[in-house]
């Protein structure tokens, strides 16, 4: 029987089929080659220090940061045994819009958060968000009709028009950040009327983000949504929830581009100008 050696890539796909990463399984492979491995750098470096990505795998007990939660992917997701992009092996590639259930936790880095599955993989909260994130009430900590004094704990101390316009009346209308970034806030008369959303993690409760497409978006809300005409750039769709609540979808060239929530103040093209 005549034998085929396999190529030194294909035994290395074949060992992290297994769960080794394929570079440290090259690097393995290759520096046990005796001629002309010292002069290798990835061997040198093999040899004189630890493998880290592998000591962020092995041996680890998760710290959980939350209860069981619901949440959706925004974009093209990979789901790892480990909750950490170094020496982990992808389990499998998920697309926009996949709704995982599981709880948060701390990152093998101890900065970065992740989400552990029920069936026990783990993806970056950088791909996902919690539906409902953004709502016609308002975002997280932000409540519509709230006053300035109570949301100011949950804003940047300096807005928008204020550092921009001299004698801005900022007592009338102003825009604020929220200290993560994710949203802007608008502020009428001492009181918050809208949210905007700066950020694709900011999903609505049907799953709307900024980046979704059109075609989601009426799939979502149906003969809900209003459209009108935008002065400047594409079309706005309006859902109305209530009198005095709704959302508003910028939709520019088939993607959404804008989502507003909160009182008719969602309706200003221009924010307080």
């Amino acid at each position: 029987m005549i034998r085929q050696a396999l190529p030194l890539t294909a035994v290395a796909l074949l060992l992290s089929g297994c769960g080794a990463p394929v570079a440290a399984v090259l690097a393995v492979t290759v520096c046990k080659v005796p001629a002309g491995a010292a002069r290798i750098p990835a061997c040198q470096a093999l040899a004189s220090a630890p493998d880290a990505a592998a000591d962020r795998v092995a041996g680890r007990t998760d710290l959980f940061l939350s209860e069981a939660l619901d949440v959706t992917t925004t974009g093209t997701a990979q789901k790892r045994n480990a909750p950490t992009t170094l020496g982990s092996m992808i389990l499998r590639t998920l697309q926009p819009g996949e709704r995982l259930s599981g709880r948060w936790v701390q990152g093998a880095d101890g900065e970065s958060r992740w989400l552990r599955t029920a069936d026990g993989g783990y993806v970056w909260e950088g791909n996902l968000a919690v539906p409902g994130s953004i709502t016609p009430d308002g975002v997280e900590g932000v409540r519509v009709g709230a006053s300035l004094a109570e949301a100011r704990g949950k804003l940047s101390s300096e807005g928008r028009y204020g550092s921009e316009v001299p004698d801005w009346e900022t007592a009338r209308c102003e825009v604020y950040a929220t200290l993560d970034g994710r949203a802007d806030v608008m502020v009428e008369d001492g009181r918050v009327t809208r949210v905007e959303a700066n950020d694709r993690r900011l999903v609505t409760a049907e799953g709307v983000h900024i980046g979704a497409t059109e075609a989601q978006l009426r799939a979502a809300y149906g003969a809900r949504l209003k459209k009108q005409a935008n002065p400047y750039a594409g079309d706005d769709y309006l859902v109305w929830t209530g009198p005095q609540r709704g959302i508003l979808f910028n939709v520019y060239e088939g993607k959404v581009a804008q989502v507003r929530a909160g009182s008719p103040s969602i309706q200003y093209v221009e924010g307080c100008l």
